[in-house]
């Protein structure tokens, strides 16, 4: 669990500076989500309330599936 604190303006910026952040996990956990797994990030407010989640995942096309070869 990575927990990294700012002061923002509201939920636009929490979205926006979240949208910022979410590139290093990303880039740790890139591998991962190709296997299938997904990258969650959840941003919360000062008292631990849960403002909203980011949720990324990785999916094989037809082109790129094992029996497309």
């Amino acid at each position: 669990m990575l927990a990294e604190a700012a002061e923002l303006g509201g939920l636009d910026d929490a979205r926006q500076e979240a949208a910022r952040r979410v590139g290093k996990p990303l880039q740790d956990y890139a591998a991962k989500i190709w296997t299938g797994e997904v990258l969650r990030m959840g941003v919360t407010d000062d008292a631990g309330l849960i403002l909203f989640v980011l949720m990324i995942s990785a999916t094989k096309s037809v082109a790129t599936s094992e029996a497309a070869g």
